[in-house]
């Protein structure tokens, strides 16, 4: 084999090493991307799932909320129909000459 030849196959040689080199940080680079987008699929379904859950706690929040306005509102309505009553009972009863 001539020195030429030899180093004409020590060249493609290095080339097809450093070619099996680049392919194998490759296919790593792949796993590492893959197992990254499989984290990433998992943290968006535990997000949703997450989004989901408060969604409904904040509906039973809202409900709750509403509820004890209504409350309020049925108390002031209560103790505002109250004096009303204890006025008019007040009036009449100054206007028949008891108090």
């Amino acid at each position: 084999m001539s020195q030429r030849n030899a180093k004409t196959l020590r060249r493609i040689d290095r080339s097809n090493t450093n070619l099996s080199l680049r392919m194998a940080r490759l296919e790593a680079d792949v796993r590492e991307l893959q197992a990254d987008r499989d984290w990433l699929v998992h943290q968006v379904r535990s997000n949703r799932a997450n989004s989901r859950s408060m969604s409904r706690e904040l509906s039973i929040v809202s409900y709750e909320q509403r509820r004890r306005a209504r409350s309020r509102q049925h108390i002031g309505l209560l103790v505002g129909s109250a004096a009303v009553i204890i006025c008019l009972i007040g009036l009449s009863l100054s206007i028949f000459g008891v108090l």
